[in-house]
This record gives structure tokens, C-alpha cells and sequence, in this order.
């Protein structure tokens, strides 16, 4: 069964979510070993996490089995500089074996991104604003 979970609907999935962010947990921490996502309560959530977030999960007999977050567009999202931040530890997770190619992938928009100006990055300016 697929479950859309918007901030509307959210009270009615806390057991789901909370299932959702163990098994990214489980994923991320344990199986490919990026252990600066670690946190003692053995969920794997960050600041994309919020009221915001749209999720969708997949279940099989009563079980979360896969998700994924949707973070609208609509509202100004600082994700590239979040991305710029995070491009130290890319560059450390691409000498594990846990890299894959949307580890890859993801160093590449760095690097990209890293070439813009930093109004174009953080999206400060008025003509970014507006794109």
C-alpha cells in the first residue's frame, strides 16, 4: 500500500513515520556506514524534516518497506548551500565502500555549484528569488 503523509494528515501517521525514519537509519547508518548520520534514538531525520515535507511510503503487511521526502519548491530552500556544506563528507564517503552513484552524482552538483556566484548559490538575490 503507498501512503501520501502531508502536514494535514501527519498526526494520523506517527507510527509510519517513525518506521520510515528507522529504516532510513538502517539504510544509511548501518549498511552503508555514513555514521555522521548516527543519533542515539536510531532515526535518521534532518532540518528537511519539518512541516514542509511531503512523504510517500510504501507498506507490505503492516510494515514500512521503503519511502521517499518530497520538499516543495514553493518555499526558498537554501538546499544547494546546505549541498556546498555537506561536500567535505562526499568527499570522505567516496573513498568507502558504501559509495554509490547518487553519492557521485551529488559530488558532481557540488563541484558545479561551487563554480556559481554565491547570490546564485544561497538564491540572496532578487533575480534568484524569482526563478
Amino acid at each position: 500500500m503507498i501512503h501520501v503523509i502531508t502536514s494535514a494528515n501527519r498526526h494520523l501517521y506517527e507510527p509510519e513515520l517513525l518506521a520510515h525514519f528507522r529504516l532510513r537509519h538502517e539504510i544509511y547508518v548501518v549498511e552503508r556506514n555514513w555514521t555522521n548520520l548516527s543519533r542515539p534514538d536510531g532515526l535518521e531525520r534532518d532540518q528537511f524534516d519539518n512541516e514542509d515535507a511531503i512523504y510517500i511510503l510504501a507498506s507490505e503487511d503492516d510494515q514500512i518497506i521503503g519511502g521517499s521526502r518530497l520538499v516543495p519548491t514553493t518555499r526558498q530552500v537554501k538546499l544547494v548551500r546546505y549541498i556546498r556544506d555537506m561536500s567535505r563528507e562526499m568527499a570522505k564517503m567516496a573513498n568507502t565502500a558504501s559509495f554509490d552513484f547518487l553519492s557521485y552524482l551529488l559530488y558532481l552538483v557540488v563541484a558545479e555549484a561551487q563554480s556559481l556566484s554565491n547570490s546564485e548559490l544561497t538564491g540572496d538575490s532578487e533575480d534568484s528569488l524569482q526563478n
